[in-house]
């Protein structure tokens, strides 16, 4: 049996083309592995910020709370930190006084990348 191949070329066979085939799959696999990891990040970094709003309307309900159970009658307003949620976490409360209604609000702020969270109710004033 005759080769087409010319002279003095070099005899390739499946041996030599293994290499070749393995190194393009590492490189799909890696390029794949980064697409998965940059997904997972992206994931990661939603649940966390997600966990800091919970967070913040926990205390900003908890704050809510506390004002109602004192029946408040006299305007005031408070900021406090909430080290709790971070170093740079406040809140603050205000008490507004109109006619016979009594509007309760209070703000939390975390972090810069996470949005303040405002609750605010209204109740009768005491008498």
């Amino acid at each position: 049996m005759r080769s087409s191949r010319a002279p003095g070329t070099p005899r390739l066979d499946a041996a030599d083309s293994t290499l070749p085939e393995a190194l393009a799959a590492l490189v799909l696999v890696a390029a794949a592995a980064a697409v998965v990891a940059a997904g997972a990040a992206v994931g990661l970094r939603g649940v966390h910020q997600a966990s800091r709003i919970e967070e913040a309307l926990a205390v900003a309900s908890g704050e809510l709370s506390a004002l109602q159970s004192h029946r408040p009658i006299a305007v005031e307003e408070t900021r406090r930190d909430q080290p709790s949620l971070g170093p740079s976490a406040t809140s603050a409360t205000s008490v507004a006084l109109t006619g016979g209604v009594v509007t309760l609000a209070v703000a939390v702020r975390v972090a810069a990348d996470v949005p303040p969270i405002a609750l605010e109710t209204r109740m009768a004033a005491p008498q």
